[in-house]
């Protein structure tokens, strides 16, 4: 019984723990704080993203 218990975790394990993708983290985004401080409530978000100029052959 110890055995089966023991293998049915194991295997929900392996099938249910996401295996890492090669995926890349962009784009992402941040918020931008105002540059003049007597704006309190103006802030700012930007997306960024990672563009490659010339591609790899």
């Amino acid at each position: 019984m110890k055995r089966f218990i023991l293998s049915l975790f194991s295997i929900s394990i392996f099938c249910i723990y996401p295996l890492p993708s090669k995926a890349s983290t962009f784009p992402c985004s941040m918020v931008l704080e105002p540059t003049d401080k007597k704006l309190e409530n103006s802030k700012g978000t930007a997306l960024i993203y990672k563009v490659r100029l010339r591609p790899f052959c």
